[in-house]
């Protein structure tokens, strides 16, 4: 921090682009924006009627229609999306989450700690993240329409079970990350699921969404960043919940 005796000025950053940031000192009277940073531990969701209830937005979004942090598979950290900046090795050298001796160390662990489960990690409550048949449900038992109005464009997916008609959440097209750029951004989306890959280790299951082929489910590099969009089993009877809806 910078000395200020006279409590007349205060600190702000600049990011002019992606490699630099810059501390000022300014005088106090002069507005600047402000974005908080925090650690989400509880989210809004709406019930579409399905097995799980959906978290209304990506993982560190401000708002339900724009773009969360980005995650490697294993990470709850958003970093550069590099085997580099990798927390479990690299691509032929894995230090956890391995199946096959000549991917380095076997453990033969197939699904992700809890502390290494980014919804599980910095949501907590029972949130968790999606599996391909939480996937495959919001897909068959949902009207997907695509929107070009919001922050991000997306699909707006809308439940068709009876006596949950209008219940919808948004799901913006966020691509994915690889190193500091984004791919794919404003046409599709992938998300992680927890299971590696136990034939190709440095990859883990995922599902890919796109107006050409629907939804995919496959596997990806395990570095990749992607969004999170958090589910949690539906409460007992007569337990308390506050869910919201897209509007």
């Amino acid at each position: 921090m910078i000395a200020d005796h006279d409590n007349k000025f205060g600190n702000y950053f600049s990011f002019p682009d992606e490699q630099n940031i810059f501390l000022h000192n300014i005088r106090r009277c002069i507005g600047v924006n402000v974005r908080a940073v925090y650690k989400e531990k509880s989210c809004s969701f709406v019930d579409l009627g399905l097995n799980k209830l959906w978290a209304i937005a990506n993982i560190n979004a401000l708002t339900f229609d724009e773009r969360g942090d980005y995650f490697a598979w294993g990470s709850i950290a958003n970093e550069v999306a590099l085997w580099d900046t990798y927390p479990f090795g690299t691509e032929d050298h894995l230090t956890k989450y391995n199946t096959k001796p000549e991917y380095g160390t076997v453990d033969n662990k197939t699904e992700l700690e809890d502390a290494d489960e980014v919804a599980k990690a910095l949501c907590g409550n029972g949130w968790h993240m999606p599996d391909t048949t939480d996937w495959q449900e919001l897909v068959e038992k949902c009207e997907w329409v695509w929107v070009d109005t919001l922050a991000v464009p997306g699909y707006m997916v809308t439940s068709k079970v009876p006596g949950y008609e209008g219940a919808r959440l948004y799901l913006p097209a966020v691509g994915f990350k690889e190193g500091i750029y984004i791919n794919n951004g404003m046409t599709d989306f992938y998300y992680y699921t927890s299971h590696l890959d136990k034939n190709n280790p440095n990859k883990a299951i995922s599902v890919y969404f796109s107006d050409i082929t629907g939804l995919t489910i496959q596997s990806d590099f395990r570095y990749y960043g992607f969004d999170c969009r958090p589910v949690k089993a539906k409460p007992s009877t007569g337990e308390a919940q506050v869910s919201a809806r897209v509007k």
